[in-house]
C-alpha cells in the first residue's frame, strides 16, 4: 500500500443490502488495496452497519476511520456531519492515499454518499472520486419476496415513505410497482394510504433483507402497530 505524492482517489463503495456475498468483485478488490477505509455510523456509541458488513479483517497497514453522520431531519447538524465527515476524508486523500467509503446499498439511491460527495466536490472541485455501485435494498428485496419489480411496459416508482402522503398517493396512483422505502418512519400512516388506494393485496412487507432476522411479510394488514425495524420497506405491486 503505497502513497503517492499526488491527491488521492475516494472510491465510493456501494456495499449492498447487508449479506457480505452480495458486495461486488470490484469493490471487494478496491477495499483490499486502499490505505483507508471510511464507514458511517451514527455516532460514537453506535456500531457502523457498513462495517460489519464489509468484516473486521484488514489488510497489512490499512486503516479504518468512522465518520460520525447524526440520523436527523436537522439541516444543520446534517451539514455539520458532512462537514466534519470530508475534513476527515480530505485530510487522508490530500496526503495521498486512496481511500474507500461504503456505503449500504447502492451510494447514489438515497445514500448520505451523495452529500459527502456534494460536499467534497464543493470545497475541493479537483477530488478525484470513483463510484462502485452495490445492489439495492428495493432488488435485493424483490429476490426475497420473489416479487418481480416490473416486467414488459410496467412502470416502477422508488420512494421514500417520508416523502409525504399527497406524493405517495399520485405514485400509488402511477405506477404498477411503488418501493416504499425506510417504510419505519410512519408505518400505520403508510398502511393506511395503501389501503385506500385499494392496493393492499399487492403488498409485500420486507425487514432486514439478507442480514440476519430477515423478514418477508404478504399480509402487512397484520403488522399495524407494530415498530418495524429502520431497515425496512414495502413493495407494492398492482
Amino acid at each position: 500500500m503505497t502513497v503517492s505524492k499526488e491527491c488521492g482517489r475516494l472510491y465510493v463503495i456501494g456495499a449492498g443490502p447487508g449479506d457480505p456475498d452480495l458486495i461486488t468483485v470490484k469493490a471487494q478488490r478496491i477495499l483490499q488495496q486502499v490505505p483507508v477505509v471510511f464507514v458511517p455510523h451514527k455516532d460514537r456509541y453506535s456500531p457502523s452497519l457498513a462495517a460489519s458488513i464489509i468484516g473486521t479483517e484488514r489488510p497489512p497497514g490499512q486503516s479504518l476511520v468512522e465518520l460520525a453522520l447524526p440520523m436527523t431531519r436537522d439541516e444543520k447538524r446534517l451539514a455539520e456531519g458532512w462537514l466534519r465527515a470530508a475534513d476527515a476524508m480530505w485530510r487522508h486523500l490530500s496526503a495521498g492515499q486512496d481511500g474507500a467509503y461504503v456505503s449500504l446499498g447502492d451510494p447514489l439511491l438515497y445514500g448520505t454518499a451523495i452529500y459527502l460527495i456534494e460536499t467534497l466536490q464543493r470545497l475541493h472541485p479537483d477530488v478525484s472520486i470513483e463510484v462502485v455501485p452495490g445492489v439495492t435494498s428495493a432488488s435485493a428485496a424483490s429476490a426475497a419476496a420473489l416479487a418481480p419489480l416490473a416486467a414488459g411496459d410496467q412502470r416502477l416508482a422508488v420512494i421514500t415513505s417520508t416523502c409525504g402522503d399527497e406524493a405517495i398517493r399520485q405514485a400509488l396512483d402511477s405506477f404498477d410497482t411503488v418501493v416504499l422505502l425506510k417504510a419505519s418512519a410512519r408505518f400505520d400512516r403508510l398502511l393506511d394510504i395503501i389501503e385506500e388506494s385499494g392496493r393492499g393485496d399487492g403488498c409485500v412487507y420486507v425487514s432486514r433483507c439478507t442480514m440476519t432476522g430477515e423478514e418477508v411479510v404478504r399480509n402487512i394488514s397484520a403488522l399495524r402497530g407494530i415498530d418495524p425495524d429502520y431497515l425496512s420497506l414495502i413493495i407494492v405491486r398492482r
